[in-house]
């Protein structure tokens, strides 16, 4: 129980959040496994039309490190079942995240 608070509380601190992932490695990674099925660049179109793009993902205000953290390691029945290590999650969550408008 000690290391789920101590997890939350690692995920919900804003002065380390910026400091976790790399976005340029989120950028390659999203690339080669995400753009068969969504946008992964704003002003592009999903392939899959049921597939948000990542920046319709960043722009919405329930997203957060911690909500793209737990969708990325929570199995969905319409996408593939992709395993990420942990710094493959955070790359991807830190580029993500790069999209949102100012």
């Amino acid at each position: 129980m000690r290391n789920a608070v101590i997890a939350c509380l690692w995920l919900a601190s804003p002065a380390l959040a910026d400091d976790i992932g790399s976005a340029p490695r989120g950028a390659t990674l999203a690339q080669e496994i995400c753009a068969v099925c969504h946008a992964v660049t704003r002003g592009e179109t999903s392939p899959d039309p049921d597939a948000p793009g990542f920046a319709e993902v960043a722009d919405l205000v329930s997203t957060t490190r911690q909500s793209l953290f737990v969708f990325l390691n929570t199995p969905h029945p319409s996408m593939p079942n992709i395993i990420l290590e942990r710094e493959e999650s955070d790359d991807l969550i830190a580029y993500i995240l790069s999209l949102r408008a100012e």
